[in-house]
């Protein structure tokens, strides 16, 4: 400051110089304050961010942590507004007041600083988590504009297939509820179930896209396996009208136990298959009217029953092949069996007393099984079935022994 003619007023020289430095420590902190908020607001967006996208403990751990640390801040920053309410430095300070807002405005400013580093070391430790955060939140604009694009695409198509297009327009409902999950945004459903959202609407969308363009071929695909179902039904009702004559055989050539669980197959058989007539008549009606999932599943349904139908008359037109190669050849399983049975009396002797001594008990009670049969075979009119049941457990308990044998 000057005197009237222009020389230094020398008298008040430290006040005014006290007050300079007031001001400057003042502009200090202000920058400081300034800079920690900016960094604080940054921050904290990419924590909830974060916490948002990775609901679990990881996300509570920083929360926690950053919680800490914003209430630090926040009580700087309070520190910081209250002291400019405190000093009004546009006013001409005496030099004791300049000099006591000078130490608390650089007091402050080294608080605010100094919370200021400690939020950017924090940000640095958390710069995967937020870039995680980062690339989702771009995932997520991505598949904004992609889930639009497609659910348009969606649209046109079905308003531009040739009838009704039922598969595709339940596709189109599933991707219009993804998307109200998409509008909801990160906010109300969190950033992860956002991109999923995003990702389910492109992947119905375009589900039902392909669904809607592809009618015709989808219908003649229908076409051509009713057609196939049809035949198949046909030379199955042809199979069981054999049904009768191969239970006369059994009857005439063989005993009764060795067939008795086998005679109401064909009745079976012939229920399955009008089960399956009548749902062939639906796929066909549902194929008229366009409805191809209804009709898909009567398919479904026909090919089901036919399974069964032909499982019914494979157990009777087996049962008497079975029993007739039984009876046409009756030493050659028996022979068989003997073998096996020997074979594992050979083995046991080889190993010795390395393995258990109750299995020659076993074994030779295994061969008196095969003796019993055998004697059971030369007898008139033998129940051929339970006679080969027998042999084929005998020849099963024989390997179970040469199994543990070799283990042993």
């Amino acid at each position: 400051m000057t005197t009237q003619a222009g020389s230094p007023r020398w008298w008040r020289r430290a006040r005014d110089l006290a007050l300079a430095a007031a001001r400057a420590a003042a502009a200090a902190s202000a920058a400081a304050f300034l800079g920690l908020d900016t960094v604080q607001q940054h921050t904290g967006l990419q924590v909830e961010a974060y916490a948002a996208l990775e609901r679990g403990a990881a996300a509570e751990r920083l929360e926690r942590e950053w919680a800490v640390l914003r209430q630090r801040a926040d009580a700087a920053v309070q520190d910081y507004l209250a002291l400019t309410g405190r000093y009004d430095l546009e006013q001409d300070l005496i030099e004791p007041v300049a000099r006591e807002a000078e130490a608390a405005h650089r007091q402050v400013e080294a608080a605010l600083t100094g919370i200021h580093a400690e939020v950017t070391a924090f940000t640095g430790r958390c710069a995967a988590q937020f870039a995680q955060v980062e690339a989702a939140l771009a995932r997520l604009a991505d598949g904004r504009a992609r889930a639009a694009r497609m659910l348009a695409e969606a649209r046109a198509a079905i308003e531009a297939a040739d009838g009704p297009a039922h598969e595709a327009a339940d596709a189109l409902a599933a991707a219009e509820q993804a998307a109200e999950v998409l509008s909801g945004g990160p906010a109300a459903h969190g950033l992860a179930a956002a991109v999923a959202a995003a990702a389910n609407v492109v992947t119905q969308a375009g589900r039902a896209r392909e669904l809607a363009e592809t009618l015709p071929a989808q219908r003649a695909q229908v076409d051509r396996t009713l057609s196939a179902v049809r035949t198949r039904a046909d030379g199955i009702g042809n199979r069981l009208g054999t049904l009768p004559g191969v239970l006369t055989t059994l009857r005439r050539s063989f005993v009764a136990a060795s067939f008795a669980d086998v005679e109401k197959r064909p009745a079976l058989a012939h229920r399955e298959l009008a089960a399956a007539r009548e749902a062939l008549a639906t796929a066909e009606a549902e194929a008229a009217a366009r409805h191809l999932p209804r009709a898909r599943a009567a398919i479904a349904a026909a090919r089901t029953a036919l399974d069964a139908a032909a499982g019914h008359a494979n157990e009777v037109t087996g049962r008497l092949s079975a029993l007739e190669a039984f009876a046409a050849d009756r030493a050659a399983p028996v022979q068989a069996t003997r073998f096996a049975v020997r074979q594992a009396q050979r083995l046991f002797l080889y190993r010795g007393d390395k393995v258990d001594q109750r299995y020659a008990g076993q074994l030779d009670g295994l061969m008196r099984r095969v003796d019993v049969v055998a004697r059971e075979l030369e007898a008139p009119r033998p129940d051929f079935w339970r006679l080969s049941r027998d042999l084929e457990r005998i020849r099963a308990e024989s390997a179970e022994v040469v199994q543990r044998l070799r283990g042993a």
